[in-house]
């Protein structure tokens, strides 16, 4: 049996630099661009958290394609206060 991975997702905190890394220093063709705004309740349930703002970049080279993103979350005061300090 062959399984094959469609594509792999990672986090990054500064979009448009890792972006760039990622098309001029490796060569990854952009196929897609996305951006989800804070007022999407599917996407803060999708990820688990309120007021979710999100930019991704699908990329691809050879067969391998990765999804290249960054997200932005407001807290509630009441929320992870170790983070706010």
């Amino acid at each position: 049996m062959t399984l094959d991975v469609h594509h792999v997702a990672r986090g990054i905190p500064d979009f448009d630099r890792g972006l760039a890394v990622w098309r001029a220093v490796l060569d990854f063709e952009m196929v897609q661009t996305s951006r989800f705004s804070r007022d999407m309740p599917l996407a803060d349930q999708a990820i688990g958290l309120p007021a979710v703002a999100v930019r991704m970049a699908m990329l691809t080279v050879a067969n391998a394609h990765l999804e290249h993103g960054s997200t932005a979350i407001r807290l509630p005061k009441t929320t992870w206060p170790a983070l706010r300090q």
